[in-house]
C-alpha cells in the first residue's frame, strides 16, 4: 500500500478535495472519483504522445534509431493501462476503496508508458512537455488527511482507549511535519511522513470497524440531524431578509427549498444506512463539502441582493460561519 500511494503522489498533476455527491449543476468529484479521472488523464496524454510518435516523420526518426520495439513495448503498456482503467471505471459504484488501488495500478503503467515515450523522443530529439506537480497533489493530499483526523476525532466514543487516540495525535504531527517539508521542498522526506500518517489513520479506522459502530452510528444521526438544521437556518435567514432563492436553487437543479431538503435527507439517510463505518463517515464528509457549496450560493445570492460590500458580515450575523473549514461541517461529538 505504501509504494501505491508514493506512485499515486508521483504521478498526479492537479488533485482537488470535493464531494462526491452532485448538487446537479455543479459537479464534485469525490476523491476516489478524482483519481481515476486523473487515470484517465494520464491515458489520454499518453495516447497524445504516441500519436505523435507514429506521425510519419517522427516514426521514420525512431525506426532509424533502431527504437521500434521501445515504442511497441509502450504501445503494449498503454492497452494494459486502459484495461486497468476500465476496470476502476466499474469499481466506483461498487467499491471505491477498490477503485482507488485500481486507477493508482493503471496510474503507475501510464507512468511507465510516458517514461518509455519521452525516452524515445528525447533520444530522437523531439520536444515534449509534461510536467508533474507533486508539490500539489502532496499538498492536497496532507489537507486531505487533516481532514480525515477532524472527523474521526469527532466521531470516536468517550470511552475510546489512549492508544488510538494516540494514533490521531500522531497522524496529525506527522502531517503537520509533512506540511513543513514540502514547503521547504523536501517531497521525498514529506512523502515518508505522509505514508506513516495514513498508517496510523488506516488502525484508528480499523478500530472503529470492530468495536464502536453502533455508538458512532448514533452519534452520525446526530450529525446529520445538525447538518440539515444548517441549511434550515439559512433558508430561514435568507426569507426573513425577504431574499428570493428561486433563481439560486434553479441555477443548483432544484425547484424549491422543500425539493433540495427532501434530496439532502435522501443522502443523509444512505449515509447512516451503511455498513461500513468509514463509508458512513465518508459520505458524511462529502455532504457536508456539499452543503457548503450551496450555502455559499446562497450566501452570495443575499449579498447580491441587499448590494452589500464583503456580504459575509451579514449572513454570518444571524446564522453564524455558514461557509464551514472544509473538515466535515458540525461536529459529530456529543449526538444530537
Amino acid at each position: 500500500m505504501k509504494t501505491k500511494a508514493l506512485i499515486l503522489l508521483s504521478l498526479i498533476a492537479m488533485a482537488a478535495i470535493s464531494p462526491i455527491l452532485l448538487v446537479q449543476a455543479q459537479s464534485y468529484l469525490a476523491v476516489e472519483e478524482k483519481i481515476v479521472d486523473l487515470a484517465q488523464k494520464a491515458a489520454d496524454h499518453t495516447e497524445k504522445l504516441i500519436a505523435i510518435a507514429n506521425q510519419e516523420e517522427t516514426l521514420q526518426k525512431i525506426q532509424d534509431l533502431n527504437l521500434k520495439e521501445q515504442l511497441e513495448n509502450a504501445i503494449t503498456l498503454y492497452e494494459e493501462g486502459l484495461s486497468q482503467l476500465e476496470l476502476a471505471k466499474e469499481a466506483l459504484t461498487t467499491s471505491p476503496d477498490t477503485a482507488t488501488d485500481i486507477a493508482v495500478e493503471a496510474l503507475q503503467i501510464f507512468r511507465d508508458a510516458i517514461k518509455s515515450l519521452n525516452t524515445i523522443f528525447d533520444t530522437a530529439g523531439i520536444e515534449t512537455n509534461y510536467k508533474i506537480n507533486e508539490n500539489q497533489i502532496l499538498s492536497n493530499a496532507l489537507a486531505r488527511e487533516l481532514e480525515r483526523i477532524t472527523s474521526l476525532r469527532e466521531i470516536l466514543p468517550t470511552e475510546t482507549p489512549q492508544e488510538i487516540v494516540a494514533l490521531l495525535d500522531s497522524a496529525q504531527s506527522l502531517i503537520e511535519q509533512a506540511n513543513t517539508l514540502v514547503l521547504e521542498d523536501k517531497l521525498a522526506e514529506a512523502k515518508t511522513l505522509y505514508l506513516e500518517a495514513r498508517s496510523d489513520i488506516s488502525e484508528v479506522y480499523q478500530y472503529l470497524r470492530e468495536t464502536a459502530e453502533d455508538s458512532n452510528i448514533w452519534r452520525l444521526a446526530g450529525y446529520c440531524e445538525r447538518l440539515q438544521e444548517r441549511v434550515r437556518e439559512r433558508f430561514r435567514y435568507g426569507r426573513e431578509q425577504n431574499v428570493d432563492l428561486t433563481g439560486t436553487l434553479g441555477s443548483l437543479g432544484y425547484q424549491s427549498e422543500t425539493a433540495y431538503m427532501n434530496e439532502l435527507s435522501n443522502q443523509l439517510q444512505n449515509a447512516q444506512n451503511q455498513q461500513d463505518i468509514q463509508n458512513a463517515i465518508r459520505l458524511c464528509e462529502q455532504i457536508s463539502l456539499s452543503v457548503q457549496n450551496v450555502e455559499n450560493a446562497v450566501n452570495q445570492e443575499i449579498t447580491r441582493q441587499h448590494g452589500q460590500q464583503g456580504g459575509s458580515g451579514s449572513s454570518a450575523g444571524s446564522g453564524g460561519n455558514w461557509a464551514g473549514n472544509g473538515a466535515g461541517g458540525p461536529s459529530m461529538g456529543g449526538g444530537p
